[in-house]
């Protein structure tokens, strides 16, 4: 049953997307030399920053559910329950911040993340 309506709701999806058009693009003609760019020590500055940030967001994925195991003795189930309501609480920040309008909310809302991931 659940594969019938996936597949369903794939061939309805598909049929809209063969339903849009091209739309029309202004082709620029300037060529930008990228190497000075490569060069540039703020950007490679700035690689190394989104290596490390990123490397730092996504090793504790992996690695909680180990650590809560082994030195928390947490059963499984009790990970399990842990991961769906930090899940959770990751929607309703979503949702709640994607509410905010406005420039000065949006640099509120930044700190506001900040402040409750730690």
């Amino acid at each position: 049953m659940i594969y019938s309506i996936a597949a369903i709701t794939f061939f309805i999806s598909t049929f809209i997307l063969l339903l849009i058009e091209n739309k029309a693009y202004q082709k620029i003609d300037t060529v930008q030399n990228s190497a000075g760019l490569r060069l540039s020590p703020r950007f490679v500055g700035l690689l190394v920053l989104f290596f490390f940030v990123f490397t730092a967001e996504y090793l504790p994925q992996p690695l909680t559910p180990t650590y809560l195991g082994d030195i928390h003795h947490l059963s499984l189930s009790q990970i399990g329950q842990l991961g769906s309501i930090a899940s959770l609480g990751n929607v309703f920040m979503a949702l709640i911040l994607g509410g905010i309008k406005g420039t000065w909310d949006f640099y509120s809302a930044r700190l506001l993340c900040v402040v409750l991931r730690f």
